[in-house]
């Protein structure tokens, strides 16, 4: 939500038959009224990741709205009154989540790759990877004070906001089973300067 307006993804298609193809829309309705502003359709009959992750996608942000507009689909910045599409982000098609860093966009591409864009501009500021092999784990990208942090299979790591720099990581031992999950429920959350990480376990 975002001056007065609330913002969501819905599937409009009534039919409970999940071989119907879904009929998703990016909506937005007047947070007193509930009257309903615009909504655009989304370029997607069906989402092959929980919703969980899709509304991950989505931000708020005073006049502008950031949310892709279908599944394989770059990352655009919305009129927040219009639902009119203002600029597209290349390099972003089918990101997994984004989050917002002052005048930052830090996407998570489905390039195992952290992607940091201007969100005035457009333009790509810089790129992060994992080193070795690891992955980064879904859900659990945060930005806190000019730093950004990620989960990934062996750790946490730490990264400069404006440069994408490396400033410290830490390992965390994984999960006692060998099967790699397609949804991990590890988490991490920041707040008042302390890193909270869920690691480990049983799955």
């Amino acid at each position: 939500s975002s001056r007065g307006r609330l913002f969501y993804m819905i599937d409009q298609e009534k039919s409970s038959n999940r071989t119907v193809p879904s009929k998703w829309f990016l909506a937005a309705r007047d947070a007193f009224s509930g009257v309903l502003l615009w909504e655009r359709p989304l370029e997607a009959e069906s989402f092959e990741r929980r919703l969980e992750q899709v509304w991950r996608t989505l931000i708020a942000d005073g006049d502008r709205v950031y949310a892709p507009l279908g599944a394989d689909r770059p990352l655009s910045a919305l009129d927040a009154a219009t639902g009119a599409v203002i600029r597209s982000y290349p390099g972003t098609d089918g990101l997994q989540e984004v989050i917002q860093q002052r005048n930052t966009l830090l996407v998570v591409c489905d390039e195992n790759a952290i992607l940091a864009v201007g969100a005035d501009t457009g333009d790509r500021l810089w790129q992060w990877e994992p080193d070795n092999g690891d992955t980064i784990v879904p859900l659990t990208l945060a930005a806190s004070q000019g730093r950004v942090f990620v989960k990934t299979d062996q750790g946490v790591c730490c990264l400069s906001a404006d440069e994408g720099r490396t400033l410290w990581t830490t390992p965390l031992e994984g999960p006692e089973k060998k099967a790699k999950l397609r949804f991990p429920r590890e988490r991490l959350l920041v707040a008042d300067g302390v890193v909270l990480c869920s690691h480990g376990g049983k799955d």
